[in-house]
């Protein structure tokens, strides 16, 4: 299910040549690849720990945060965002994952964070 990461950074190597294919510039290949690691822990986060989920939900609030600052049209940032998750969710097996984590965190409370949340 989660696929070949050879280089061992938490994001397959299929969305990462992916994401180096789009022509960004380094900051938002940095974004899209933090946004894409995010994507990839929710395929392997216990769902039954509230913890584990919430704690993800807080990586996913920073993620989002983070490619908003350097994608700067919404649109853009959204067309990214569906992107990414689409390729990472696309296996029956995958997406049922991705349902379940998202059904699991349906209802949770998230502060947007402030200051830069991009990796480095």
């Amino acid at each position: 299910m989660l696929g070949i990461d050879a280089n061992n950074n938490g994001v397959r190597d299929d969305i990462e040549a992916y994401i180096n294919r789009l022509g960004f510039t380094p900051a938002q290949v940095r974004a899209a690849m933090q946004d894409a690691k995010i994507l990839q822990q929710t395929l392997t986060v216990n769902t039954n720990d509230p913890v584990a989920v919430q704690q993800l939900g807080e990586k996913s609030m920073a993620s989002t945060k983070c490619l908003g600052s350097v994608f700067t049209a919404n649109s853009q940032r959204s067309q990214v965002s569906e992107m990414l998750e689409s390729n990472t969710m696309n296996t029956k097996q995958r997406g049922m994952q991705y349902l379940k984590y998202n059904a699991t965190s349906s209802g949770s409370v998230t502060r947007y964070p402030s200051g830069d949340t991009c990796d480095k």
